[in-house]
């Protein structure tokens, strides 16, 4: 189930200087992380997000970590991975989960 979080992760965000901003999914009842395996993935909704987003990868689990404690300190309970744009997640994840599954591995204390 974690193994999207072994591979590189694309997201949209819209660079500011010093500052992750992850784009994030608001519905009437939570907030989630748009999280992309496939850097056309992410970018299929470039046209529909304001000018200036861009596509940003994330590889590293140092890389990782500091996405998914950003997604979650901008108030994102789950990651939507791979969604079209306008529907549905192809799966979601938990953030909080998937941020102590990357943290295990950089402090190589995870448990397969």
């Amino acid at each position: 189930m974690t193994g999207f979080l072994d591979g590189p992760l694309y997201f949209l965000e819209r660079p500011r200087p010093g500052v992750l901003d992850p784009a994030l999914v608001r519905t009437e009842t939570e907030h989630a992380a748009l999280l992309f395996t496939t850097a056309g993935g992410a970018g299929a909704h470039l046209g529909v997000l304001p000018a200036g987003t861009v596509v940003s990868r994330a590889d590293d689990f140092r890389e990782k970590e500091e996405l998914l404690a950003a997604v979650l300190a901008r108030g994102a309970g789950d990651l939507w991975l791979d969604a079209a744009p306008g529907g549905d997640p192809a799966r979601t994840y938990p953030a909080r989960r998937a941020l102590e599954y990357v943290r295990s591995f950089r402090r190589q204390s995870a448990c397969l």
